[in-house]
C-alpha cells in the first residue's frame, strides 16, 4: 500500500477485512516506485491507457501479478503506469460512470482467483 492510502490496521479495516489480513503480506507506505523497480513478475494497473489497454475478462491471471489500484481521486501515477505492463479496464454497461477503489480491486481479484481455482 503506497503512501496516502488508508491504514490497513486501522480498526474498521481489520473489521472489513475479516480476517484475511492475517493471510496476505501487507507493506504499508511503501513507495511503489522503489518497490516495482525490483518486482520481477507483471504489474497491471487499473486505468484508462490507450496504448497498454487491456479487458480485464480477456486477460490470463495465473501468472504472478501484481496489481495497482489508484485511488478515484488522483489514479495511479505516472512513473507506476509506465512500469505497468498493462492498464486493465473493466467493462461497464454505458449509463455507468465508474467504480470505487474497492470495486474494482473486488471485480480484479476475484476474477484472477477465479481464473487460477479452474487450473
Amino acid at each position: 500500500m503506497g503512501r496516502g492510502c488508508a491504514d490497513a490496521w486501522s480498526p474498521k479495516v481489520l473489521r472489513a477485512g475479516m480476517g484475511a489480513h492475517f493471510l496476505l503480506d501487507i507493506y504499508s507506505q511503501a513507495d511503489l516506485e522503489i518497490w516495482l523497480a525490483h518486482y520481477e513478475d507483471r504489474v497491471f494497473a487499473t486505468a484508462l491507457r490507450e496504448e497498454k489497454q487491456a479487458v480485464l475478462y480477456g486477460e490470463d491471471l495465473c501468472e504472478p501479478t501484481a496489481w495497482v489500484f489508484g485511488n478515484e481521486g488522483a489514479g495511479v501515477g505516472k512513473a507506476v503506469l509506465d512500469r505497468a505492463d498493462k492498464c486493465v479496464r473493466i467493462p461497464m454497461h454505458d449509463a455507468t460512470e465508474s467504480l470505487n477503489v474497492a470495486m474494482a480491486a473486488t471485480i480484479c481479484l476475484f476474477e484472477q482467483m477465479r481464473q487460477r481455482a479452474a487450473y
